[in-house]
């Protein structure tokens, strides 16, 4: 559901980032896999210098957005890094769980990213 989620945010309007915690391979993997629209910042740890949940990193996302944190939402799949990482951030945490084994109840939780886009709607 990855493909169409992010095709759905796209569609809507949203301005895209990728922010991971990689070994500087996740931009060529992206591209390969053609899950993000052309274009798209993609900042990968290894590369930028910096990894979640440092705030640095949310950022540099947001400087290259143009979007200030207030207005961003961050969906991730670590709590440890990206809950905690948005929050420290200012941004809007939103945890992929696509189990729902999560049973935390200080965040939000979408089970696939076509959620985000219909959160956003709201």
């Amino acid at each position: 559901g990855a493909r169409d989620g992010v095709a759905r945010l796209a569609a809507a309007g949203a301005r895209l980032a990728v922010v991971s915690n990689s070994d500087g391979t996740v931009a060529a993997t992206l591209a390969a896999l053609a899950l993000i629209p052309e274009g798209v910042p993609v900042l990968d740890s290894a590369t930028v210098g910096v990894a979640k949940p440092d705030p640095a990193i949310f950022a540099l996302a947001l400087a290259r957005l143009g979007v200030p944190a207030a207005r961003a939402v961050h969906v991730g799949d670590v709590p440890s890094a990206d809950v905690v990482g948005a929050r420290a951030a200012g941004v809007r945490p939103l945890h992929l769980d696509p189990i729902g084994w999560c049973g935390a109840g200080d965040h939000e939780h979408v089970a696939a990213l076509g959620e985000v886009a219909d959160l956003l709607a709201t």
